[in-house]
Order: C-alpha cells, then structure tokens, then sequence
C-alpha cells in the first residue's frame, strides 16, 4: 500500500483482466491474499483515511482518503 486513493485514483481504477466485460462502475474491495475472508475497514478521523485490511491475516488492502462532499451533492 502506497498510500491513500483519492477521487482521481478511484475514478481511474479498471480491471487488469485482458478484454474483461463487467461493469467497473463499482468498486469491491475484498482481499486478494484470502479471497474468502472479509475485510476491516477503519475510519481515522484525525486523518481522513479509511483503511481496509484483511480479516484473516490483517494485510493491508488499501487506504482512502475522505474529503469535503462537494456543495452541490448536499
């Protein structure tokens, strides 16, 4: 993990998988390392961040960076 997805990171996000058809509109976070298990995902509050890891081994999956609800979306 290299640091926390911001909007421009997520809204880039795709698929590696070659000529893969499914709708990537929505983002799933599950652990690649226990497919099976689920994950944790933690708020910071004093950083803005929630964190995902997984619940079998606790690797770290990804963090993201929660900003300002744009005005418009109130």
């Amino acid at each position: 993990m290299t640091g926390a997805f911001g909007k421009a990171e997520l809204d880039a996000m795709g698929c590696g998988t070659p000529d893969c058809e499914h709708d990537h509109s929505v983002l799933y976070l599950h652990p690649v390392c226990h497919k099976g298990a689920g994950t944790y995902v933690a708020y910071h509050k004093d950083l803005g961040v929630l964190t995902i890891e997984c619940v079998e081994c606790e690797q770290p999956l990804g963090a993201i960076y929660v900003g300002e609800r744009p005005e418009a979306a109130h």
